[in-house]
């Protein structure tokens, strides 16, 4: 349809402007009816009445009252807008023309889902490339700068570099282990001919030695075997001495009694008196003489003493040690 754009005239201005007044006082009015009636609802009080009650055959008068209400009281009922009318001109929508829907279209209107990378309430099985996606990491441009390929360069030669001194320091701690098992083993064949040497020296007077030292460990067998024998007749004859009886030693001769007469002399003594038969508190000499006289026969005691001695008494001079001097 045509539109008139043309001016209005005064006469159409002027009822305009009447219609557009007598409306705003329609809306005004009704405002003001609304904030009067709420104000009149919050200033009256309902005045109370009375009313006469007969219940088995008394009279009762009861006071009646309206309950006040509260007008911020939210209301009990809602209340929707009605539509607005239509007006008498339509305003008119303008569209393009259907066109068919191509699947580049499709691909540009394509809005990825919501993906959250901290929650999963549902379970779903979300693909990586949609977990990408969400992240935005796709809007971002990744730009090389122009040193980079000076910098790779610098690391690929410093590493090259370093390689090549690692290698020349193997070769030389190579070659210093090499040296150094070459000197060991000169010293090593030194030290075989040096052994040879003395060896073959040693073997000129081997027999002059093996008869010296043959004679030394005969003299130690043989006085070894003199102390043995010592020791044993002294230990079978100090037990043949212990198992005899009293009355044995006596018939071999060996336990002689001690010559003395019947009775103590001292007790005949009656001028001295008894402080005369008797020594000092510290002496214990009851017996006069010991009851066995020859202890050289009888062997009761033995001294250890001497037998140290005499074992002792086959070296005559303290054990000589050689001294063996490595080179």
């Amino acid at each position: 349809p045509e539109y008139d754009l043309s001016k209005p005239s005064q006469e159409e201005i002027a009822l305009n402007t009447l219609k557009t007044k007598a409306q705003l006082e329609t809306t005004i009015n009704g405002k003001i009816a609304v904030s009067k009636v709420g104000s009149e609802a919050l200033n009256s009080v309902h005045s109370a009445y009375y009313l006469e009650h007969n219940s088995n055959g008394t009279t009762k008068v009861i006071q009646m009252q309206e309950q006040q209400q509260d007008p911020m009281e939210p209301v009990k009922f809602s209340h929707r807008r009605v539509p607005r009318a239509p007006t008498d001109q339509l305003v008119p929508i303008n569209r393009s023309p259907p066109r068919k829907l191509t699947a580049k279209d499709q691909q540009d209107w394509k809005i990825p889902p919501c993906i959250s990378n901290w929650k999963n309430s549902k379970g779903y099985t979300i693909p990586i490339e949609m977990r990408l996606s969400a992240d935005g990491r796709h809007l971002h441009t990744a730009t090389v700068s122009q040193k980079f390929p000076k910098f790779a360069e610098a690391l690929y030669t410093a590493e090259k570099n370093a390689h090549e001194e690692v290698k020349a320091r193997e070769e030389l701690q190579r070659k210093l282990a090499l040296k150094e098992a070459k000197k060991k083993e000169e010293h090593m064949r030194e030290l075989a001919a040096q052994a040879r040497a003395e060896r073959a020296k040693l073997a000129v007077e081997p027999h002059k030695r093996n008869r010296e030292e043959e004679e030394r460990n005969q003299i130690r067998y043989i006085r070894a075997k003199e102390i043995e024998r010592e020791k044993r007749l002294e230990n079978k004859k100090r037990k043949t001495e212990k198992e005899r009886d009293v009355s044995e030693k006596v018939a071999l001769g060996q336990a002689r009694p001690t010559q003395s007469s019947v009775y103590d002399q001292r007790l005949f003594n009656q001028s001295e008196g008894v402080g005369a038969g008797f020594a000092s508190e510290d002496e214990y000499d009851v017996y006069d003489q010991p009851l066995f006289t020859d202890r050289s026969a009888a062997h009761i005691y033995r001294n250890v003493k001497s037998d140290t001695q005499k074992e002792g008494s086959a070296r005559s001079k303290p054990v000589e040690f050689e001294q063996v001097h490595e080179d």
